[in-house]
């Protein structure tokens, strides 16, 4: 159910977008009027920005002076960056949200990088830190190994 909302077809879902993929769906399922539907919407736009975070952590690192996880700085007492809170407040701002909206979405978004987006984040950055020449060699030792007889698909993935 995560996907349509997010985009995202990986298994690379955090809690957080979990809750509030689940917390969307109730709230598109339980649509009676205006304020209802505002809600849904709001809730949706939210999830839509907490995995487009997720995504630009692990991608961009320019974009990395944006996580609101900063227990040294302690803005507002909640272990938050000052700097990254008040651009995604605005940005959250433009969007439409309300303030409750925006301040849910960003203690969220700080639960996400605090449960486990440093291991993902690893993972990415050791991945993308390998030498293409490294990653090739690694294919020709997999499709070298055995009898080098392949089995399954044409991409060549599976040995005998």
């Amino acid at each position: 159910m995560i996907a349509p909302f997010t985009g995202e077809g990986s298994a690379r879902i955090s809690e957080p977008e979990r809750e509030l993929t689940n917390q969307t769906v109730r709230l598109f399922d339980g649509i009676i009027d205006a304020q209802s539907a505002l809600a849904a919407i709001e809730a949706s736009i939210s999830l839509t920005y907490l995995s487009q975070h997720r995504a630009l952590l692990t991608l961009d690192e320019g974009y990395r002076k944006n996580a609101v996880n900063n227990p040294e700085e302690n803005y507002n007492q909640w272990g938050l960056s000052k700097s990254a809170t008040e651009f995604h407040t605005k940005a959250l701002r433009e969007l439409g949200l309300s303030d409750a909206t925006i301040k849910s979405t960003i203690l969220k978004m700080q639960t996400m990088e605090k449960s486990g987006l440093s291991e993902l984040l690893d993972i990415t950055t050791s991945f993308n830190n390998r030498p293409t020449d490294s990653i090739n060699a690694t294919q020709q030792l997999l499709y070298a190994s055995g009898d080098g007889l392949t089995v399954g698909n044409a991409s060549k993935t599976f040995l005998r």
